[in-house]
């Protein structure tokens, strides 16, 4: 469950930026994992419903998502791993007091390359630099993580 935090978007003046995606949403997964030393394969299922939000040019309904991912993470010793990934989205066309909005469908492919380190004091760092490989996704994504145990 992903709450509304920020601003409206479609409530903004022109030019204002704003923060957040304005509407709330729901989502599941289903991940699959199987190990074959040193590499651990992965994959999942996806979907996500986006809540309908009301702004002051009406009623807004994004569209709903649903995708899915395939991966590799290859073990290189007891602190250190490699991980490859393909992670694609489809986005339904979201509407504004039921008419379509054009444009509004999208798919998002990324390609990423990610490597994990965990010292001996259970802290890990995570790394990855993504490519865009279709149209609507990012031409470059790069995430860093360090999770807490």
């Amino acid at each position: 469950w992903k709450l509304d935090t920020g601003s409206n978007p479609l409530d903004a003046a022109p030019g204002e930026l704003t923060l957040g995606s304005g509407h709330q949403s729901v989502g599941a997964s289903l991940t699959a994992v199987t190990v074959a030393d040193p590499a651990a394969f992965f994959g999942g299922l996806s979907y996500t419903h986006n809540l309908a939000t009301g702004s002051e040019i009406g009623r807004y309904r994004p569209g709903d998502s649903y995708g899915f991912n395939l991966g590799l993470a290859l073990a290189l010793n007891l602190g250190s791993s490699l991980s490859f990934a393909y992670d694609h989205r489809f986005t339904e066309v979201a509407r504004l007091d039921g008419a379509t909005i054009q444009g509004s469908r999208a798919t998002t492919g990324i390609l990423s390359i990610g490597a994990s380190y965990s010292s001996l004091r259970a802290r890990t760092f995570d790394f990855s630099i993504g490519v865009g490989v279709t149209e609507d996704a990012p031409d470059l994504l790069i995430t860093t993580s360090l999770p807490l145990r």
